[in-house]
């Protein structure tokens, strides 16, 4: 079980990205947060010790993962 971020400038992208990779693992029982579009005042949910999957805004990426987001 792994925390997936997804992210890009464009969030219907994200959006898409999310549900097409949910999609591919759905055979396997996949036990996790799943939220294909994370709202900004909530991105400190990454910081959370539990499995998911997130879809954000490229701009939240660097501050909470500790990465540069580029």
């Amino acid at each position: 079980e792994y925390k997936v971020v997804l992210h890009s400038e464009s969030m219907d992208l994200v959006s898409s990205s999310a549900f097409a990779l949910a999609d591919l693992v759905r055979p396997f029982c996949y036990q996790a947060v799943f939220l294909p579009v994370l709202p900004t005042a909530l991105s400190e949910v990454v910081q959370a010790p539990v499995p998911f999957l997130v879809g954000m805004h490229s701009s939240c990426v660097g501050g909470h993962l500790g990465v540069d987001g580029s």
